[in-house]
């Protein structure tokens, strides 16, 4: 028995790359895979980190065992309001990038900067 056309396709994929699908048909599809998880996940992403004295805000450039990286990372002293779209007082850490320990976080999460 032969099978449809439409159902016939090759995959090769390599997790947390763009992956291009090519039926017999000629139909291309673009699929995302990945099984990133925690700081993995939110690479590129602004967030902010709680830690027991500051609170540091910036996009997440790095992640590795001991240090997460900030991109234009601040100095977060006064949030002002959660659902503000800015902090009240946030003052920029100097340099391109700003290492935190990951031992020192004690939450995080999306972030408004």
């Amino acid at each position: 028995m032969q099978t449809p056309q439409h159902a016939r396709c090759s995959v090769v994929a390599l997790l947390g790359a763009k992956v291009t699908l090519t039926f017999e048909d000629s139909m291309k599809r673009i699929v995302d895979v990945t099984d990133a998880t925690g700081f993995d996940a939110a690479l590129g992403e602004n967030i902010i980190l709680l830690c027991g004295s500051y609170f540091y805000a910036g996009k997440l450039v790095g992640v590795n065992a001991d240090h997460l990286e900030l991109a234009d990372a601040k100095l977060v002293y006064e949030t002002g309001a959660w659902d503000a779209k800015s902090w009240q007082d946030a003052q920029a850490l100097p340099g391109l990038v700003w290492r935190v320990m990951r031992q020192s976080v004690e939450s995080w999460g999306a972030a408004k900067c």
